[in-house]
């Protein structure tokens, strides 16, 4: 969305922004309220065997948290999975 919005700020041009950029931007805006996990744990969930437990999701979906609106993310940038899983860092 960023690097989106900083193109159309430098160039004025709007052709990326067809029909199909503005589906993919539904899209992400979609998977972003439903990983704020306001009603539940979501759709997305993520398990396989590991001998590490940074390589996969407790319960397939990470540790619970607070629905206080923020996104929740199953994996941090460095791809270990979060103990926490809002990424206040980032």
């Amino acid at each position: 969305m960023r690097l989106a919005h900083q193109y159309w700020q430098a160039t004025h041009d709007p052709r990326p922004f067809d029909a199909t950029w503005a589906e993919a931007a539904r899209a992400s805006i979609r998977t972003f309220r439903e990983q704020q996990r306001m009603t539940g744990d979501g759709p997305y969930s993520f398990r396989r065997s590991a001998p590490q437990p940074t390589e996969t999701l407790l319960w397939g979906h990470g540790n619970p948290v607070r629905p206080v609106g923020l996104i929740a993310s199953g994996f941090r940038p460095s791809d270990d999975a979060c103990l926490y899983p809002f990424l206040i860092p980032a």
